[in-house]
């Protein structure tokens, strides 16, 4: 077809596009909107034995929680006004030396420096404020995105990792206080962490390797990198639910255990990084919808009150040789039900121990986890909740 242009160009170029356009056959934008885990990104378990089947919560037992905490004293650490140290802006993090020695890490995630909310509080287990250490920055033992607290020498060494690739080093002075010590660079930064016989772990998916969990010594030395990440074909979405996870190190057995948030499945490895079992949770909606369009991808958070939502966590209880798996699946109309298990950490076995799940802290006489109270104008004040057996 011959298109003569007449005298006016822009009327001619203006036909010119309104030809073309017709003319090309329409190529339609890819898009897709999946819920994720897919089906078949689904781990099975490495034994038959090793499903926990939560379609019909009518056979699990109504038992008691498992955290029996009669007897206890409760004090609370954080107020809407008093000293700076009492304000805390957001509770990241949580640990404890076993000797009743408390550790907050008070650090508002995503915010750059230089935001004061970026410190570890010292607190004992009657919430007496016994000092402060850390600050927000990007020189030697500052923070700028910290996370998590590892606490290792019966609490004279204390590691802040996060998002970015330094883990802080602080140790404790013959006065008392924490002085720091040293930057340990990672490859990856961290989304979860823990520490057990003399190394550091992080979570972080590197596309390099495809490990998910990195192997350091205390003095910042790569050991190794092992686990499986989630298995798809967009990298944004393999990184996105690979690293969205939590980790614990069992000290008695030498095992790492790792929880995604979008996976219905446990996974343990052995402290070379060999896989020991895969426990896997059914008949629970962990994940979220994801849209791909072309070379963008949105992730769409999930309706948490949503009936069959739900999210399963490892953690282990201090001073525990067990680990504890706990299954949260809302029921509708605000109501949800929490089972707890306690795992084998060699074998994976698992048997239903209680309700309520575990607290972030917990050692034979002491939990320690976040809560926050409502004032008079409807806001959040962010606290840390301690409750001992100690005598009044």
């Amino acid at each position: 077809m011959i298109i003569r242009c007449p005298i006016r160009f822009l009327f001619c170029l203006a036909v010119l596009m309104l030809w073309a356009q017709l003319a090309t056959p329409a190529v339609a934008q890819f898009e897709k909107r999946l819920y994720h885990p897919r089906p078949e990104s689904i781990p099975e378990a490495t034994d038959p034995s090793l499903v926990i089947d939560l379609s019909d919560l009518e056979k699990w037992d109504e038992l008691p929680p498992f955290i029996d905490t009669t007897g206890f004293r409760t004090v609370v650490f954080g107020r809407e006004e008093g000293e700076d140290y009492e304000m805390l802006s957001f509770v990241a993090d949580i640990a404890t030396d076993g000797e009743g020695t408390i550790f907050i890490l008070d650090a508002f995630p995503g915010t750059d420096p230089p935001s004061t909310t970026k410190t570890v509080h010292v607190i004992d287990t009657d919430a007496n404020y016994l000092g402060s250490f850390g600050q927000a920055g990007e020189g030697p033992g500052e923070f700028r995105y910290p996370r998590f607290l590892m606490v290792a020498d019966e609490g004279n060494t204390v590691f802040v990792a996060g998002s970015d690739q330094w883990v802080v080093v602080y140790k404790r002075t013959e006065s008392g206080t924490f002085e720091f010590d040293k930057n340990l660079r990672t490859s990856t930064g961290a989304s979860a962490a823990c520490l057990m016989r003399g190394n550091f772990y992080v979570v972080r998916y590197e596309p390099s390797s495809g490990h998910v969990i990195h192997k350091y010594t205390m003095d910042g030395d790569y050991v190794t990198g092992f686990g499986t990440p989630y298995e798809y074909d967009n990298p944004s979405v393999v990184r996105y639910i690979s690293d969205g996870a939590a980790l614990s190190c069992n000290e008695d057995h030498g095992v790492v255990a790792i929880s995604n948030y979008s996976i219905p499945v446990i996974r343990a490895y052995n402290e070379e990084g060999d896989q020991l079992w895969v426990v896997r949770v059914e008949g629970i909606r962990t994940g979220s919808e994801i849209t791909e369009s072309g070379r963008s991808t949105t992730f769409h958070g999930r309706a948490r009150s949503e009936k069959g939502h739900g999210f399963v966590w490892i953690s282990e209880a201090f001073s525990d040789e067990w680990l504890y798996l706990d299954a949260q699946i809302e029921l509708g109309d605000d109501r949800r039900r929490v089972l707890t298990f306690r795992i084998d950490p060699l074998t994976g076995a698992y048997t239903h121990v209680g309700s309520g799940g575990i607290p972030t802290i917990t050692e034979a006489d002491l939990i320690v986890q976040r809560t926050s109270a409502e004032n008079e104008d409807g806001f959040r004040i962010p606290q840390v909740m301690i409750r001992s057996k100690k005598e009044d």
